[in-house]
């Protein structure tokens, strides 16, 4: 189970917080054009960490589009 998600959005350090089962949430720092380059590590409760690289997120509207979904096991 997650027990911890964190990372940056466009160099900014942010932490997401869980809502309930599998939904987390997170405030981002303000963008003019809505893109956000995001560094994701999400960690279990065993210790294990994921990192996801680079993904693209666009916001328009009240949507939100994962651009690039690679990701990759360190532990």
């Amino acid at each position: 189970m997650v027990s911890k998600v964190y990372g940056k959005a466009d160099g900014v350090d942010i932490t997401f917080y869980h809502d309930h089962g599998d939904i987390w949430q997170i405030d981002v720092p303000w963008n003019d054009d809505g893109k956000y380059t995001a560094e994701i590590f999400a960690e279990d409760d065993g210790g294990n960490i994921t990192f996801r690289c680079s993904a693209l997120f666009v916001i328009s509207g009240h949507e939100l589009q994962a651009v690039d979904r690679k990701s990759t096991r360190l532990n």
